[in-house]
């Protein structure tokens, strides 16, 4: 109940303070439309309730947010903010949910292996490769693979999302970064799990190698990982909106930027919202997770 709580506490702090901070801003969203007349504008204005007092369009903001309703986009004339994301939203979470599951497999595998193998060349080779993973930020390694991949080896296509071989690219991009720091966390939790005293017991009644390292040392090295997964959601989605324009994916980075540049407060509003619910919810989740695997972490 408590986690209940704060849930729809945080988002309604957030839906609160985004309300008056986009109202702050100076202007409208209709300012910069020379196409309107004045008497448009005021038709308009009637029409998306802006020309009533700010805590009177916050309360009835509120109201349809609780039965719900997102409310119309400014810009996208009688298309709802739902309908828009249902359109684009399915489209952005593939791309996060690939890219967060590609991150996982190969980072906590190269993590474990790095650690079977240290001391010798492949622990350098993960190492350095994870180094230069979280060196390169996420707008430049889109292009980088495109360049690469597309025009320099033509083996995959440079844009859109058709089928398999155009999530290829994407994804690599956008788990680079996430998968170098989970590269870097099962490494260093396994190097110190390798030498604790449960897996000399192990060792003591008989398991080789591959037992320690799979079976006892990555369970535990997985621990501190499963803390962070929600941190790294959040990294992947965020950065999803870098990758989407790169890649011409039609998600709802677009419909972000301009949102924010037209000041389409209903879907900036409606994003963002649906943005921290998956957010908190993905927290929430591996926190429960985490203390199923390790219940101290639930005292």
């Amino acid at each position: 109940m408590k986690k209940i709580f704060q849930f729809f506490l945080t988002i309604f702090l957030i839906a609160t303070l985004l309300f008056f901070m986009l109202r702050l801003l100076p202007g409208g969203p209709f300012d910069g439309d020379i196409a309107l007349t004045a008497e448009m504008k005021t038709h308009v204005a009637e029409k998306y309730k802006l020309d009533r007092p700010v805590y009177i369009q916050y309360f009835s903001y509120m109201n349809s947010l609780i039965h719900g309703d997102l409310g119309e986009s400014y810009k996208f004339e009688d298309r709802k903010v739902v309908d828009i994301l249902k359109e684009t939203l399915p489209v952005t979470f593939a791309l996060g949910l690939f890219s967060l599951i590609f991150s996982y497999i190969v980072g906590v595998g190269l993590g474990i292996l790095s650690v079977g193998y240290r001391g010798k060349f492949f622990n350098s080779a993960v190492e350095l490769f994870a180094n230069m993973g979280s060196s390169i930020p996420t707008f430049l390694a889109g292009p980088l693979l495109i360049f690469l991949f597309s025009f320099h080896w033509d083996l995959f296509p440079p844009a859109l999302w058709d089928g398999p071989r155009y999530y290829i690219l994407p994804v690599i991009a956008l788990s680079l970064r996430p998968m170098s720091l989970i590269i870097k966390l099962v490494r260093t939790s396994g190097l110190e799990n390798i030498s604790s005293d449960y897996v000399q017991t192990a060792r003591a009644k008989g398991a080789n190698d591959s037992a320690v390292l799979f079976k006892h040392v990555l369970k535990n090295s997985l621990i501190p990982l499963l803390s962070i997964s929600g941190s790294l959601f959040a990294q992947i989605l965020s950065g999803s909106f870098l990758v989407e324009q790169v890649f011409a994916i039609p998600g709802v980075a677009r419909h972000f930027v301009e949102s924010v540049i037209d000041r389409d407060y209903s879907l900036l509003m409606g994003l963002t919202l649906v943005y921290a619910i998956i957010l908190i919810t993905a927290n929430m989740t591996m926190d429960k997770v985490a203390a199923i695997i390790d219940p101290r972490l639930s005292r």
